[in-house]
Formats: structure tokens, sequence, C-alpha cells
């Protein structure tokens, strides 16, 4: 299967589209332009002819079976626009479409619907549609590339909304069905377009606002709450981006290339609807995904000091502890108010109704009163990567240990194995930081998962687990996260 990165390097301009997506720079020659937008004016893909009975098939598995199963917690209401925004994207532009067709056909070929006779020929059949959509989603993109650069993102923010949201679709498709280091590139690519859409059309003041971007996306004829297909897709594609650019850190041992944007999440809880909601995409509140950033930025700084021989163990500790008690005070609140709140959230008529019929369409509320865990295991996780930056010696192994029984224990009050797909990196951190004594409760949680085995984060995450306790059976010793991650030859982005 042709990597996303050698798609898109392929064109007409040997520069190609490398990952510093230099044909969004600024140019003098471009014109003058305003950050807002006119959507009437802008050029936007064109719409495409209407899809065939098949492809209407797959968009239909896509939209009711396979992106439920993938994003269980997304589930806007249906006075902020629904998933509708999926289904008009696909209309719109033809990678988008060929991203739906591949993921569900990938889907269908790891999970198939049914095992009866003929299976065999559809699994076959399937392939063969899952490799030409990819090929057309790569096609896509490469047209949507050369288009923006000659018009360049300034003027083109419907159509750079749309290229992130392919990105974004292909990237995910690429982990996974063949989980390897390309990711890198893909990843930043999506990100240096996400700073230029910023860059141009999220001004409000010195710095770049998601919320201006989201308004102007905006169309005076909708209702003030609900989002318009370009809205949704940015906001959903961003919130995945900003998750990825978080787990990245870790990888690579820095702070976030996004840790900039992270500030307006940070202060977003008085407003009714954040520009972003990570939460949403994770089950994990937002505020712990923001401080895994912290911890990278922290472990990026030790690493420095140590080089330069300047390192201050009373800095270090000063610095981790600061942020511990970050955690520790999110935690006794989320034991405190978490089943609360969420129990006591109002529930409106028609949601009340999905809620009884048992409707996959049914609406947080139901969801959330299951979900705590979720966040109780990644702030455990968090919390186990910080010892592991902050301690060093004999107290780090008896410390740890107690961190990784808390995961254990939250991870047995998961209550729906899809949510688990999204628990790959806190089961990684929490695996390989495991004593021996520790490691069958870590297999019964690994054999939880057995159904989302196929996809490439949850196998590396198995993989990279089981090669560590390899090598810390000869040695003893310790290795740090980015070292772990990158333990079967390649770096893993585990979402």
């Amino acid at each position: 299967m042709k990597s996303i990165a050698k798609g898109i390097d392929v064109g007409p301009d040997p520069g190609g589209i490398e990952p510093s997506l230099d044909i969004f720079q600024n140019s003098s020659a471009k014109q003058a332009h305003s950050t807002s937008v006119n959507s009437s004016s802008e050029r936007t893909s064109p719409s495409i002819t209407a899809p065939t009975e098949v492809e209407t098939g797959f968009i239909s598995v896509y939209m009711d079976y396979v992106f439920p199963i993938l994003f269980p917690f997304y589930r806007p209401y249906i006075t902020r626009g629904g998933r509708s925004w999926l289904l008009s994207l696909a209309m719109k532009n033809h990678g988008f479409m060929s991203s739906i067709i591949s993921i569900s056909s990938l889907f269908l070929s790891f999970i198939p619907a049914d095992i009866s006779v003929g299976h065999e020929a559809c699994a076959s059949k399937t392939w063969d549609e899952l490799q030409k959509q990819a090929n057309a989603g790569l096609g896509s993109i490469q047209h949507d590339l050369e288009r923006i650069r000659g018009r360049g993102v300034e003027n083109s923010l419907l159509d750079s909304v749309h290229l992130l949201a392919n990105m974004m679709q292909q990237l995910g498709f690429e982990l996974a069905i063949m989980p390897s280091g390309n990711w890198q590139t893909h990843l930043d690519a999506a990100v240096g377009l996400f700073e230029k859409i910023l860059e141009h059309h999220g001004k409000t003041g010195s710095t770049p606002q998601i919320s201006a971007v989201l308004c102007n996306l905006r169309r005076p004829s909708w209702a003030p709450d609900a989002l318009n297909t370009e809205q949704g897709a940015f906001r959903f594609f961003s919130s995945i981006l900003l998750i990825a650019d978080i787990i990245s850190s870790t990888v690579f041992n820095r702070r976030a290339k996004l840790f900039t944007y992270h500030y307006e999440l940070r202060h977003s809880g008085l407003r009714q609807q954040p520009s972003l909601d990570l939460e949403e995409i994770t089950g994990c509140q937002t505020w712990v995904l923001l401080v895994i950033s912290d911890i990278s930025a922290l472990s990026r700084w030790k690493t420095d000091q140590m080089i330069s021989g300047e390192l201050s163990r009373d800095e270090l500790i000063c610095r981790a502890t600061s942020i511990e008690e970050i955690l520790h005070k999110g935690l006794e609140n989320l034991d405190r108010h978490g089943e609360k709140d969420q129990n006591s959230a109002y529930v409106r008529p028609l949601e009340s109704l999905l809620n009884q019929s048992g409707s996959p369409c049914g609406q947080p509320y139901a969801l959330s009163r299951g979900r705590v865990p979720l966040t109780r295991i990644w702030i455990h996780a968090a919390r186990t990567y910080l010892l592991s930056v902050k301690l060093d010696g004999d107290t780090k192994v008896s410390v740890l240990q107690t961190s990784v029984e808390h995961a254990i224990h939250s991870f047995g009050m998961v209550t729906s194995s899809t949510w688990l797909r999204w628990l790959a990196w806190p089961l990684c951190v929490t695996g390989v930081n495991a004593s021996k004594e520790q490691r069958p409760a870590i297999r019964k949680i690994t054999d939880s998962m057995y159904n989302m085995k196929s996809f490439g984060t949850i196998r590396a995450a198995f993989d990279i687990i089981e090669k560590i306790w390899h090598s810390r059976d000869a040695s003893e010793g310790f290795l740090d996260l980015s070292t772990c991650l990158g333990s079967l030859g390649y770096k893993a982005l585990l979402i």
C-alpha cells in the first residue's frame, strides 16, 4: 500500500509537498486579503457526482456502524448539527468520500459483518475497493494541495478545512492498516496546514484563536449554536490533531508543536461551548491531555539540562510536583463530583426517548455515567509518566508500582470494549512500567481488547509492552517512555 507521504510528495513541482509545507508560506506576490471569509465568493471543491449504489452502501456503513465504533464519544446533539457534516462533506469532496469508503472497507476486513458462506469472496471484493479508494484519496489530496498552492491558504479557508479533514482521515487510515514511522511526515504536514489556517483566519489580536476560525466559517443563515459542514469538520479534526500532537510529544521527548494553542483550551471552561473538546474524541477530560503535554515538556527540559550538565534535582522535583498537584486535585474533583455532575445533567425530550429506545443515536448523557473511569485511567497513566521523569533509584520502582496498580484498577471499571481503542497510550505507559507481579493483570486487560487488536495502534501497544518486558527481564532496568515507544524499530503513535 502506497504511503500518504509518497502520495503527497509526488507532483509537478520538484519541491513537492514536504512536511515543511512551504507551499503554504506567504508570498509577496499574493494579493491582500481579509481574515474573514466570504463563503459565497471562495471557490471550493466542486460537488462530486452522485455516488453509486455501492458507494452509498459504504457511506451508510461508515455513518451507522464504523464511525460510532471508532469515535464512540462523539455524539453532538441535533441542535449542534449532529454528525450531518460527515455526510455533507462526503458529498462536497471526493477525497473525503474516498477516505470514508477506504476506512469502511478496512474496518470490515478487520471485523467482518458476517462469517457465513461467501465471506471470503466478499472480503476480497472489500479489499479491492479499499485499495482503489485509498489511491483515489491520495490523488485527491494531491489535487487539493496543488489548488491551494496556487491560491494560498489566505484565500482558501473552506478548501483548507477540507484538506485538513482529508489529511487526518488518511493519517488515521495508515495508522490503522500498517504501523510505521511514516506518520511523522503526515502529522507534520497537517500541523503545518493547521498553523497556516490559524495564521490567516484566526487572528483576533496578537495570538491566533481557534474560536476565530470557527467564527469565520460561520454562515449568517444558520442557527447560532448549529455547526455547518466546515465548522463541524474543523472542530472534529482539529481536536484529533491536537491529541495526536500531544501524544507525539511523548514519542519524541519534546514540547508539543501546537502548545501555543493549549492556552485557549485551558481557559475555555467558562464558555458554554469550548472551541475544541478533546473529551469528545478520547472520552478523557481535556485538561488531562494538556497535563501530559506539560510532562513531555518537562521531560525535554530534564534531558537538555542533563546534556548541559546543569540538571538541578531540586528544580526538577519542584517542577514535577507542581504538575503532580494538578493531577491530584483533578482526581479529587473527579472522585467528589464526577458521577454526580454527569447524573444531574439536563436531559432533553428527544434525547430521553432515544436513550430509552436503545438507539445508537442516543446522546452523551447515557454514555457519561460510565465514562469517569476513562479519565481516571488517563490521570493515573499521566502520573506514571510523570513519576518516570521525576524519580530515580529504588524509590522509583515502588512508587511506580503503586501508580500502575491504580491504573489497572481503573481499567477494570471500563464498561465498553469499544472505548478501549482510545486507551492504547495509557495501556502502554501502564504496561511498560508494570512489575512482574502486575503483568498478569496487564495481560487480562489486553485480552479484553482482543477484538480491537487488528487495529495498528492497539497491536503496536501490545508489542511494545511485551518487548519492554523482555528487555527488563534481561537487564532489570527501566527505560524512558520515548525509548519504549521507539522499541519496535519505528516511533509508534498510539492514538
